[in-house]
């Protein structure tokens, strides 16, 4: 009843006319026939039920309401008890940041009339959020992945953390992630050149934005050679006829017109040793190939290096081995 009468003041911001129309029967009879306690009961519920709470009338309460009005519009949160010094208490929780407006309401009742508490302001500010971002790898290879880790601190399971990419225009999203029950969320990433990345969090109803510091993944280029041409296998040596050998090499990703050394050795007594090293230049699609000359009667191994650039790391390629029959 005082939930009704509560919402009927919000609403219609009065009351003018009250029908008291709720009641029982009673017992049907001669009156010396009807028990007293039934008569009573009648009585109790009839009429002075109609002025009496909580015996199930209208006009008397012993509670008060809260009204808080923000940007949702006017709510009544509810009733609460009034203590026998007059005194009572609310707790509440506002849904999302903003400027509030609390006011307690007296309905009234047979003996006093309806009365409200004057405003009491409250601004509820957003909470503060923070992100600090990861990855599991510093630097990659050409063509592989690591993962950025973003951690939400002050967020709740269920927010969405953007991860972006530096480009020479400035940053772009790469894509969005939820937050787990960890905090955490994460983005798999396959860098192809040295990229900075960030993590952003948005500002919503209830917490502000952050932004994290950048990372930075650095990647290395692959280069791979291999010894090419006609020839037979010994083993890890690449047999050719006397004597001339081939030798491959690319680059990825390419970097047409770059420099690389070749770097060849010939097996002395039980050990390698330096026999030449020469500067050469990646072709137009990022690879090059060699003819390396020789005496028989020995094994040789040659190997390819590139030192890199400002995009990607250097790379050495894998020890070929050949001889000639």
């Amino acid at each position: 009843m005082a939930k009704l009468f509560r919402e009927a003041l919000a609403a219609l911001k009065g009351l003018d006319v009250l029908v008291n129309n709720a009641g029982i029967a009673g017992p049907t009879g001669k009156v010396d026939e009807i028990a007293p306690e039934d008569w009573d009961r009648c009585l109790g519920v009839d009429i002075t039920g109609t002025f009496h709470n909580p015996g199930g009338g209208c006009l008397r309460d012993n509670t008060v309401s809260l009204q808080r009005t923000g940007p949702g519009g006017t709510l009544d949160l509810g009733p609460t008890d009034v203590g026998g010094d007059g005194t009572f208490s609310f707790e509440d929780v506002p849904p999302s940041a903003g400027s509030y407006d609390y006011q307690v309401v007296f309905a009234g009742d047979d003996t006093h009339a309806t009365s409200s508490s004057a405003t009491m302001h409250v601004d509820v500010t957003k909470l503060p959020t923070s992100l600090s971002l990861t990855a599991t790898d510093d630097a990659v290879r050409y063509g592989s992945t690591t993962t950025l880790r973003a951690t939400l601190h002050g967020g709740v399971p269920t927010s969405v953390v953007s991860f972006d990419r530096h480009t020479t225009n400035g940053w772009k999203q790469i894509g969005t992630a939820v937050v787990g029950g960890d905090h955490v969320a994460t983005l798999q990433v396959a860098p192809s050149a040295l990229s900075k990345y960030r993590a952003v969090f948005e500002t919503t109803t209830n917490r502000k934005g952050s932004v994290s510091s950048a990372v930075i993944i650095q990647v290395h280029a692959v280069l791979e050679n291999r010894m090419i041409g006609k020839k037979r296998t010994d083993g890890r040596y690449a047999v050719y006829a006397c004597c001339t050998a081939y030798f491959y090499v690319k680059l990825k990703p390419a970097h047409p017109g770059s420099k690389w050394v070749a770097t060849v050795q010939y097996l002395g007594k039980r050990s390698w040793r330096p026999l030449g090293q020469a500067t050469y230049t990646f072709e137009h699609d990022g690879d090059a190939a060699l003819y390396l000359n020789a005496v028989t009667g020995y094994r040789y191994r040659v190997r390819s290096h590139w030192a890199g650039d400002a995009d990607h790391l250097g790379a050495t390629g894998a020890w070929q081995y050949f001889r000639y029959r």
